[in-house]
């Protein structure tokens, strides 16, 4: 997820406060309960 994020932030500009809104979609088979609470989306879609 770090690694998504950062490159994700290379290439557009992330603004890192509640002003934004960032979502991901989540596995849970494939991502840990603590590996979401550290990702820097403030949203998550679990399927």
């Amino acid at each position: 997820m770090r690694e998504l994020m950062t490159a994700t932030a290379e290439h557009f500009t992330l603004v890192r406060d509640d002003r934004a809104e960032y979502s991901i979609e989540v596995d849970p088979r494939e991502a840990s309960a603590d590996t979401i609470a550290r990702c820097c989306a403030n949203s998550a879609s679990i399927d």
